[in-house]
């Protein structure tokens, strides 16, 4: 492949890298049914998308990943695989349910449906086709069958799009080939969908965005019937929805005190202010942001946006919900810094909004218990304040060099806990990986103080414990 090619490839990778990073500045991040790795980074979802793809495109039949393709997936992707460990996330992947199709798409549809203006979607598929062109070309084993393969995928995302969004995606996924060769791949692309037109891999492409788009109509519909039951502008009564502002930033509330608590956001920076205003179809006057604090067990701290407001230096607030909204705006923590106002579940200006709190207590669960540091609760000190399932752990190899690794309980038996690995280690002496699961018991440091650590296999073997 020639110079200029892959540096349009890369650009092209570039450009949706910062699409991702820009979603990611102006603490957007949404839920949907394929994916639930919201404390992943978005930069990150897309490179793994893109990498499922490869994948599966791949199929070498038990052949190891020749040195030029692995090179280009490293350089193109930003990774930095071994011929070994690209092995290992190939079977693992392979053998997984995660589908290896277009995992990001359904996201990137709501956020140009609810933001709009830059086709995020459009551009991310674009980058995807150029990405496995390149691939295909840097192959040894390429074939007619792939090449289908290829077009099928794209030009479907393609058409998903453009039903989606009702707008033309001027983007043609055979466009950097010879046209001799695009009419080739053509032809056999319509007799493919001939023998094969409910090709499996499409499906499960359109099953995730219908289920997406099917979450956020659902979602709205219920938005809007609470704001037909109070009108587009909620009056406030004055003794209800007046407070005394304590105009503390954010940062400064311990994370274990937010959940199932409205949150107030107010004095925002302007970029934060118009994302969610377009979002949630805010007017000109609204300077705050009305969110539910609840915790997620994947994503950890969470803010459910409910609707924008009017605050008024005095502390009166006027809440505005908008039926024409269509956006189910999750932030997660750390994704917005301004001053919050805490308002109790029952105060009696959130009366109107109830159904929205039991909607997210029934979706994900309440956790009040995990909102304080008990006695009977395991490594109460060690567990992450936004993320109360989440515990730093000690590893020891058998040359007794420590590390420190996240994991996520989840379950316990007695004083241990039961969890998975949240991170791949450094040192592969552990004999573990990232999503392995761990025994994790407590143990005394020098100081005395009960501290977690892995209960590992060489241990056992050695009668350490």
């Amino acid at each position: 492949m020639g110079r200029s090619t892959a540096e349009q490839i890369k650009s092209m990778v570039d450009l949706v890298f910062g699409i991702a990073d820009k979603l990611e500045t102006r603490g957007l991040s949404f839920h949907h049914p394929i994916y639930d790795g919201g404390d992943n980074s978005l930069r990150e979802l897309v490179k793994a998308d893109m990498l499922l793809f490869i994948i599966r495109l791949a199929d070498n039949n038990g052949h190891m990943m020749s040195e030029d393709c692995l090179s280009y997936i490293n350089e193109c992707l930003d990774y930095n695989f071994t011929p070994l460990a690209f092995e290992v996330a190939r079977k693992r992947s392979l053998e997984s349910g995660i589908p290896g199709t277009c995992l990001i798409l359904p996201l990137l549809l709501l956020v140009d449906r609810t933001l709009g203006g830059e086709r995020f979607s459009a551009a991310y598929v674009r980058a995807l086709s150029y990405v496995m062109i390149g691939y295909l070309k840097t192959e040894d084993h390429n074939t007619l069958e792939k090449m289908v393969k290829y077009y099928r995928l794209s030009d479907g995302c393609v058409r998903m799009i453009e039903n989606t969004l009702g707008e033309k995606v001027d983007f043609d996924p055979l466009d950097s080939l010879s046209k001799d060769a695009a009419d080739v791949i053509r032809m056999a692309a319509e007799i493919d969908r001939s023998f094969h037109p409910d090709d499996p891999v499409i499906t499960s492409i359109e099953d995730a965005i219908r289920k997406t788009l099917e979450g956020i109509d659902k979602d709205q519909t219920e938005m809007a019937g609470v704001a037909k039951e109070h009108h587009r502008k909620v009056e406030s009564p004055a003794a209800e929805d007046r407070m005394t502002l304590t105009n503390k930033d954010i940062r400064a509330y311990r994370p274990m005190d937010l959940p199932y608590h409205y949150v107030l956001f107010h004095h925002m920076d302007d970029v934060r202010y118009l994302a969610y205003k377009s979002a949630l179809g805010g007017s000109e006057e609204d300077n705050a942001l009305l969110t539910y604090c609840y915790l997620d067990k994947q994503a950890g701290l969470s803010y459910r946006a409910i609707c924008m407001a009017v605050l008024t230096d005095d502390g009166r607030v006027e809440y505005r919900v908008n039926d024409n909204a269509a956006t189910n705006l999750i932030i997660r923590e750390g994704g917005i810094e301004s001053p919050a106002e805490l308002i109790d579940e029952d105060d009696p200006g959130m009366v109107r909004f109830r159904k929205v709190a039991e909607r997210i207590k029934e979706n994900y669960g309440y956790h009040k218990e995990k909102t304080t540091i008990r006695e009977d609760i395991p490594f109460g000190k060690q567990r992450h304040p936004a993320y109360p399932d989440d515990i730093m752990v000690l590893f020891i190899s058998p040359e007794h060099k420590k590390e420190q690794i996240w994991v996520r309980e989840q379950s316990r038996e007695g004083d241990r806990v039961i969890a998975t690995l949240l991170n791949e280690p450094y040192d592969l002496s552990f004999g573990l990986h990232e999503g392995d699961t761990v025994t994790v018991i407590p143990v005394k440091d020098p100081d005395g103080e009960v501290i977690p650590m892995a209960m590992l296999d060489w241990m056992k073997k050695q009668g350490n414990i």
